[in-house]
């Protein structure tokens, strides 16, 4: 029996050893050992207390260092480990005032200072944890753990420069500090050095090879470099350490959307959703993807959900209404689009949508104002001082266009480019009838009133219908539809062989549309074979180069006077003048051809011409 003092704290000195070397079960029994002889020795009440908090026992744990500091309230350890146990229990203010218990025991502990700023920090009093940080640091200038969460701190303060500088500091004390290379990637990140936070990322994995947070931080800053297989595979390493990370899982299945995989992305976002049904992101993620797959009804409802989780969530308004627009529906879009902007006044993004819904041609100048917002709200926004400028210049005031395109002239993106390039052309170009739309259906009803030559209505890249169907209301006569169905032959931009398939699902068309499922190459001897006559409207939004010559090598000989025909991709994209554009070029130069255009819409990157 352990009757004498020396006894207890050889018993006592043991246990700690077993703790120490992670032995619990040893320690846990011979901390109960002394207990029961001194049942309030404060060291053992203490350090069974600790154990406890360890194993996830956190109300035992609360109880045990409380009796501790009944029996010797004179340890600041004490306070500090109660503390512990109160954060982990979600006891933020009890907490803190055990925190600062602590440090009135012992006002030179930096590690109690430490504590007291990460509780602070957690109830979102980010100046006084701030000053927490600092003043563990004049104690302890060597403390990396306080230099790391004195820069989370700045960071959520908005000191991006500040909070740097702190985790630079934290790795020159500790240089193999993972979390903090790892926290001044995401730093890095959100200024815009994509490069350099990638690095700190790679680095903190170097060191710690399984850090899920660095492994989807590396995939955020990868996928923002344009790396896009890294970024996924980055992602899919992340979610392996923690499968049901519902962000993770939405970074991801926003990758592969950027990537074409419209239909893998669904599925992730709908994992995403599983695990969390109450995520209004996940629920507008889904929105965005569904829109991208053509189901437009269950996107804006999944917006509309998204809403209703969240009703400060501007991009579910904004959401809604690019799907609303996108069936036809303007009033809709129109008021979902200043929803948005009651929540997030200067959304660039959405006044730029809002723009394309006011955009008329003999009514410009509320468009102008969308657009002059958004300019303010963000100067660096190139579609927006791009869509500004080309209104000021329809609106005959040239100092004005110079002004807003300026900002394109400067900058270094590719956008400025083909933009500039684009509108230059289409300036040029235009004639007497030429308008300048901004609206998808606009210009097929306009190409529409225009075609009145008595023959085909023709569609090449059907997809999921929507224009299709726009084409058949307004038709009293049969309309065509060509597509194989499986996605793009070749690769395009960004996007892979087999983007924008539909697995070989038809989509449901009114009864005077025919469709005609194959690659081009195979329907078209058997269609021209078929029916004869002319061809009336010819709307071609297949994107590539080598599709459209294969349109226009069998069907050149129907294209007559009078005969229109309506681009989807033809200007103000990166490769406007090497894939729809170049090919009805060269057609004109090989038939002969002359033609007038009826429509530029820079909005939608369509064009509308008839033969002449």
């Amino acid at each position: 029996m352990m009757n004498e003092p020396q006894d207890l704290m050889t018993a006592l000195k043991t246990a700690v050893a077993h703790h120490r070397g992670g032995r619990l079960g040893e320690a846990e029994r011979l901390y109960r050992d002394v207990l029961r002889v001194a049942p309030n020795q404060p060291d053992a009440l203490h350090l069974l207390g600790v154990l406890a908090y360890q194993v996830g026992r956190l109300e035992n744990a609360a109880q045990l260092i409380n009796r501790a500091i009944a029996a010797n309230p004179q340890q600041g350890d004490f306070y500090s480990n109660l503390g512990n146990v109160l954060k982990e229990q979600g006891k933020l203010s009890e907490a803190i005032a055990a925190y600062r218990q602590a440090i009135a025991v012992k006002p030179n502990s930096a590690n109690g200072h430490n504590n007291l700023g990460v509780a602070l920090r957690g109830q979102g009093d980010l100046t006084a944890a701030a000053d927490a940080f600092r003043a563990a640091l004049a104690i302890d200038p060597d403390l990396a753990e306080a230099h790391n969460n004195l820069g989370i701190t700045l960071q959520d303060l908005g000191e991006a420069e500040a909070a740097a500088a702190s985790f630079r500091k934290a790795l020159e004390v500790k240089p193999d500090y993972a979390e903090a290379h790892n926290n001044l990637g995401v730093v890095l990140h959100d200024r815009g050095e994509i490069e350099e936070a990638v690095a700190a990322h790679r680095r903190a994995l170097e060191i710690a090879p399984d850090y899920v947070d660095a492994l989807s931080n590396l995939g955020n800053a990868l996928a923002d470099a344009g790396q896009l297989d890294e970024a996924v595979a980055s992602y899919r390493q992340a979610l392996k350490g923690k499968p049901n990370c519902d962000g993770t899982l939405n970074n991801l299945g926003n990758a592969l959307k950027t990537q074409g995989k419209r239909e893998e992305a669904l599925a992730v976002y709908e994992q995403a959703l599983a695990l969390r049904p109450d995520s209004a992101a996940t629920y507008n993620n889904i929105g965005w993807i569904k829109q991208a797959l053509g189901r437009l009804d269950e996107a804006a409802e999944a917006h509309r959900q998204a809403f209703r989780l969240d009703g400060q969530l501007a991009q579910a308004q904004h959401g809604l209404g690019t799907a609303l627009r996108s069936a036809g529906d303007r009033d809709g879009a129109l008021e979902a689009f200043r929803q948005a902007l009651e929540i997030a006044p200067a959304a660039p993004e959405v006044l730029v949508d809002l723009a394309a819904v006011l955009f008329r041609d003999d009514d410009l100048e509320p468009a102008a104002e969308a657009l002059s917002r958004a300019v303010a709200a963000n100067p660096a926004h190139l579609r927006a001082s791009f869509h500004l400028g080309a209104i000021r210049a329809l609106q005959g005031d040239e100092s004005a266009a110079e002004a807003a395109f300026a900002p394109l002239a400067v900058a270094a993106s590719e956008e400025r480019h083909y933009m500039l390039e684009s509108w230059d052309y289409a300036m040029a170009r235009r004639g007497p009838v030429t308008r300048f739309l901004a609206d998808t259906f606009d210009t097929l009803d306009l190409a529409l009133e225009a075609a009145r030559v008595d023959g085909l209505v023709l569609e090449f890249g059907v997809l999921y219908g929507n224009s299709l169907r726009h084409l058949a209301g307004r038709c009293s006569g049969p309309v065509h539809g060509f597509d194989s169905f499986e996605g793009l032959p070749e690769a395009w931009g960004n996007n892979p062989v087999g983007a924008y398939s539909t697995h070989g699902q038809l989509p449901a068309v009114p009864a005077n549309v025919t469709l005609h499922m194959g690659f081009f190459a195979d329907s078209l001897p058997h269609f021209t074979a078929a029916h004869a006559g002319p061809i009336r409207l010819l709307h071609i939004d297949c994107d590539l180069y080598s599709s459209t010559v294969t349109i226009f090598d069998h069907l050149a000989e129907r294209v007559v006077a009078g005969t229109v025909i309506v681009f989807d991709e033809y200007i103000a994209s990166p490769r406007w003048r090497e894939d729809e554009f170049r090919a009805f070029q060269e057609a004109v130069e090989r038939n002969g051809w002359s033609y007038d255009y009826l429509a530029f819409n820079f909005f939608t990157r369509q064009a509308a011409v008839v033969i002449a």
